[in-house]
């Protein structure tokens, strides 16, 4: 447990010390289009970056909510190539995993990192 402790601290210091992470991002769109790219955490949110389908291109950023001074979630925005756009919220489990979800404009669309 102590090392648990021990890691997720150094993970939340090297946050807020300014260091970026980013990790890979899966899901879908809708009930069929695959959706891939990035996510990248800084010290009071991030950017996402994903790619589906030939016209599916979005990119969007989030800001921390917060329990005390650690991070549990966040909520942002997507804006796609297309004009689709809409808002997401997304669950840390841990300092740089999780999952999201949100709308553009009438689909709704899930991803992991």
């Amino acid at each position: 447990m102590h090392c648990i402790k021990t890691a997720i601290g150094l993970t939340f210091l090297l946050l807020l010390t300014g260091c970026e992470t980013t990790r890979s991002v899966s899901g879908m769109l809708g009930e069929g289009e695959a959706l891939s790219g990035s996510i990248t955490f800084y010290t009071d949110g991030g950017t996402i970056e994903m790619f589906g389908g030939a016209r599916t291109h979005c990119v969007g950023s989030f800001q921390y909510r917060r329990a005390g001074a650690m991070p549990v979630g966040g909520d942002g925005h997507l804006i796609c190539d297309d004009r689709r756009s809409g808002p997401f919220s997304l669950g840390l489990h841990g300092a740089d995993r999780g999952k999201g979800a949100g709308m553009l404009t009438d689909r709704r669309y899930q991803f992991r990192f």
